[in-house]
């Protein structure tokens, strides 16, 4: 009898478990459909969280986006409160701009950003997750999807986990590397659809009035270069500090089984906003803003700009030696 009893209870759970599997796709896929294309615009705040080697970085991150006359705007924040710097990358009518307020500098690209990569702070992001292969449950807020995840800004993320509350608004975003260490996280604390937003928001001009003095943490020229923690087999063949075009830079050749060049300048601060064309495309790193061209890999911290050249490394070699910079070696 006392097996029969566990039988019937087996029986009860499994039918049970596939139930709530059964249903669980179709309410969320349900919640997709109604919201997918029912938004013209939005706005998102939260703290985005990046593990940079053994360092962790945050940055609180605002997004504005709207959709007028079928052409999509796009405004990313990326500030760092305790270095009193920030980011922004505009995306409008005219293209897409990285802009750095202090420096009253902008660098405009021809880009499909933010399109170009996943990304945990990009509604749309997250929703295209639920057109592909991902798993679901129900939670007490709303719903939560893993899913696999291909990042080229980091190799090591292989998974992502999305928490959206009922109606599909985001509460949070993890990316995972192979042992389900996180990696990339983003706490939202406000998300609002069809919000009225000016045009101008957009704007570049608008973006750079919002000038911040240059803090104490700011770099400076003193103390560049810096050097690399990832050397690709390499070594430092020639380290020489020369002006070119008005600007100082530190040129550092490495060379060994592979061999690259690394070129950094600390960037001043322009009176009247200066726009630089620039190739290639945009990736958001841990450690700033990369521009990835076929000449090679710049990336943009606060105001410092340093750029690897080499036609022995990967692209994904390149972003390696360019994210383990570092400015207290070999002082």
């Amino acid at each position: 009898m006392k097996k029969i009893v566990i039988a019937i209870v087996a029986v009860v759970v499994l039918v049970g478990g596939l139930l709530i599997y059964k249903f669980q796709k179709p309410t969320l896929n349900k919640a997709y459909q109604a919201v997918k294309d029912d938004y013209s615009s939005y706005t998102m705040e939260g703290t985005l969280s990046m593990m940079d080697g053994e360092n962790l970085r945050e940055y609180q991150v605002h997004v504005d986006y709207t959709c007028q006359d079928e052409t999509e705007y796009f405004l990313v924040s990326l500030s760092d409160p305790d270095l009193s710097q920030s980011q922004k990358i505009i995306r409008n009518a005219e293209g897409v701009f990285v802009v750095t307020p202090t420096l009253n500098r902008a660098f405009q690209f021809k880009s499909d950003w933010p399109y170009n990569s996943p990304k945990p702070y990009i509604y749309q992001s997250l929703l295209a997750i639920l057109e592909g292969e991902y798993d679901s449950e129900k939670t007490e807020q709303g719903y939560q999807v893993t899913a696999p995840l291909s990042y080229e800004a980091d190799p090591r993320v292989v998974s992502v986990e999305i928490g959206f509350d009922h109606d599909l608004a985001p509460l949070y975003v993890y990316y995972y590397d192979e042992n389900a260490s996180e990696i990339i996280w983003l706490e939202v604390s406000q998300f609002q659809r069809d919000v009225d937003l000016d045009l101008a928001t957009f704007s570049i001009e608008k973006a750079t009035q919002e000038q911040t003095e240059t803090s104490s943490a700011s770099v400076g020229e003193s103390s560049l270069p810096y050097y690399p923690l990832e050397l690709m087999g390499c070594q430092l063949a020639y380290d020489e500090k020369t002006e070119i075009n008005g600007e100082m830079k530190h040129i550092l050749k490495f060379e060994g089984d592979h061999h690259f060049t690394l070129v950094e300048s600390s960037l001043s601060r322009e009176e009247e906003l200066e726009v630089l064309a620039m190739d290639g495309d945009v990736l958001e790193m841990a450690s700033g803003i990369a521009f990835i061209s076929d000449e090679g890999i710049s990336l943009l911290e606060n105001d410092v700009l340093c750029q690897i050249y080499s036609d022995t490394l990967t692209q994904e070699e390149m972003l390696q030696v360019a994210t383990s910079l570092d400015g207290s070696l070999m002082k």
